[in-house]
């Protein structure tokens, strides 16, 4: 099993939008399941200061599936990923799911 943390701070801004500085903690574990396939789970936890609004919070948590495959010489990593979020503003969870191909 591999895992990864990490902090971050972005800056943001916008034309029509108030200023944001935003800490981000994630951590992210990685598991190997039969036939050569990748999950991994990384849980996210933006911590938001937005002017004039104050602070909130934003939990993010994905479910990562992968495997690689290999055609001749080019390598195919087609990934399957779910993603739920909540946020202090709504308390619930909003699962979106993708399929991304490369």
């Amino acid at each position: 099993m591999v895992s990864t943390f990490g902090i971050g701070y972005r800056y943001l801004a916008g034309i029509n939008q108030a200023p944001e500085n935003r800490t981000e903690l994630d951590a992210t574990p990685q598991f190997p399941l039969p036939w050569r396939i990748r999950a991994g789970d990384r849980s996210r936890i933006d911590l938001r200061f937005i002017e004039g609004n104050g602070f909130s919070w934003r939990y993010r948590n994905r479910l990562n599936v992968q495997r690689t495959f290999r055609i001749h010489r080019f390598l195919s990593h087609p990934t399957r990923s779910s993603r739920t979020m909540s946020t202090t503003t709504t308390l619930g969870l909003f699962p979106i799911t993708s399929m991304l191909l490369g």
